[in-house]
């Protein structure tokens, strides 16, 4: 007997890990919490009764958005172009037999689905003998991606993965298809996961001790790189958070969609343990530092989180909450130096702050091609007037209590020469004047942060302000050489 053409055997697809890159159970979990938040305390309860029945709690409560998974292109154009030759595709899988019927019915290129009903989690040596009874044993051809495929592979007429450590578990001959690593584990994944670059922010840790003077306060310097290590462990663990529970508005946002988490570069589970752990190297170095450290670290990480669960949808009430994120990043910074920080240093910080998270939604408003309402945020294209005025304000105040501020006790104590710190305030009027501008015309970066360390103007101005500082603190040492250089110098 001749073998079978290809076409008379059906193909069949594994959901997780293999046409999308993601888990859906834990997509379900996360668009549950994402719902209620007590949700999060049922979950234990409905796993009690079993997975299949948590499974289906789990999507009666929050369906998984189809239409928003990070599908893997390779593995769908191949199902796409079988099904066009007329060969019977098959969707099978351990997620919910409504999930799987939503995901064939939107990509259409499926004959049939199946998944996990209450009375079988369709999974591994389960999903195995469903498919040799429908098909029988060599009948069907299979695609997967993990250890938990090698049974059905095993009954399978042709194995196909895309996984290449999962391909060589199995023991037989296997197909690999090109280009399909669904998760990178490159350093690179791992640093924009954990976004390194957003580490600069913590720096501000180290703002008392630089308006203090104390920089050179050995004891006080150790306490405050510590307290920055524990900052950014668990700022970075809030980012994950963050991710896992703002994914679908992440996959609907511009640049958003490209990062780790939300395009599936790295997999939930990976994120979920590397943010775990991030965490808890966090508190540690925090306790180590000082309870108090620790109190402000953790206020900080809880804030961050409700932010993302809560607050980023609620109308400058989100704007608040950032400019309040990195007040505290200040006084973690002061906490941990034992360094008193002074109210114009706070008065300054919540302006400033404020002005810059405006920025940033002001940004998102601009740049956003969703149509009038930004996604996840409680803001609209016909609100940039007024948030711009906000800003431009909050600016202007911020500018207006540094100039305050040279006129306080704590300057003449500090300074040498406090008349030269005046070169600041227009500085500042320009810096903020030039990024508003700049806003506006859509050249802005998402995050104004990150745009200051990459603007070669800021750092031109920086140097003029950190010049007049120095000018200010050594007054009568910059006094004494020019005098000296002038007995030198004629015209």
């Amino acid at each position: 007997m001749s073998p079978r053409p290809d076409v008379d055997i059906p193909l069949c697809v594994d959901l997780d890990g293999t046409l999308v890159r993601t888990d859906t159970l834990i997509e379900s979990v996360l668009a549950a919490v994402r719902h209620r938040l007590w949700h999060l305390f049922l979950i234990p309860v409905w796993l009690s009764r079993g997975l299949p029945y948590a499974k289906r709690r789990l999507h009666s409560l929050q369906p998984v958005n189809v239409e928003l998974l990070p599908y893997n292109q390779d593995v769908l154009e191949v199902v796409t172009r079988e099904h066009s030759r007329g060969r019977r595709t098959v969707l099978v899988t351990a997620s919910t037999q409504e999930l799987a019927d939503t995901v064939a019915a939107h990509l259409e290129c499926f004959d049939e689905a199946h998944g996990t009903t209450a009375a079988s989690n369709l999974k591994g040596k389960v999903k195995a003998e469903f498919l040799s009874r429908r098909f029988g044993h060599g009948g069907f051809d299979y695609i997967g991606d993990s250890l938990a495929d090698i049974p059905v592979w095993r009954h399978a007429r042709t194995a196909i993965t895309v996984n290449a450590p999962a391909a060589r578990a199995t023991g037989r001959p296997i197909e690999l298809l090109p280009e399909t690593h669904l998760q990178s584990n490159s350093v690179a994944v791992y640093a924009k996961t954990v976004r390194v670059h957003q580490w600069v922010k913590n720096l501000l840790v180290l703002v008392p001790l630089l308006t203090s003077h104390s920089l050179l306060n050995s004891s006080s310097l150790a306490k405050s790189l510590v307290a920055l290590f524990a900052l950014c462990c668990l700022a970075s663990s809030s980012y994950i958070v963050n991710d896992l529970l703002d994914i679908d508005s992440d996959r609907r946002h511009l640049t958003k969609r490209s990062r780790p988490i939300p395009s599936g570069q790295i997999s939930l589970r990976t994120a979920l343990a590397l943010g775990s752990f991030l965490f808890i190297a966090g508190v540690a170095a925090a306790w180590n530092d000082s309870p108090a450290t620790l109190a402000l670290c953790l206020l900080y990480f809880f804030c961050s989180v409700s932010y993302s669960l809560f607050f980023k949808r609620r109308l400058l009430v989100d704007t608040i909450m950032l400019a309040g994120l990195y007040t505290i990043r200040v006084l973690i910074g002061g906490v941990a130096a034992g360094i008193p920080v002074s109210f114009w240093l706070l008065a300054f910080s919540i302006f400033v702050f404020f002005s810059l998270a405006l920025v940033k939604r002001v940004a998102e408003l601009v740049a956003s091609s969703a149509g009038p309402l930004l996604p996840g945020r409680g803001y609209q294209r016909g609100d940039i007037q007024v948030l711009t005025d906000l800003g431009v304000s909050s600016a202007f105040v911020a500018t207006a209590v540094f100039a305050l501020y040279l006129n306080s006790r704590e300057v003449q104590l500090l300074y040498a020469d406090p008349k030269a710190l005046w070169v600041i305030c227009p500085v500042f009027l320009y810096w903020f004047s030039r990024i508003w501008v700049l806003t506006l015309r859509g050249k802005m970066h998402d995050d104004p942060i990150i745009f200051v360390f990459k603007d070669r103007i800021c750092y031109l101005l920086a140097a003029i302000a950190l010049t007049s500082i120095v000018v200010a603190k050594f007054g009568n040492l910059t006094r004494l050489v020019g005098e000296s250089l002038a007995k030198y110098i004629t015209f």
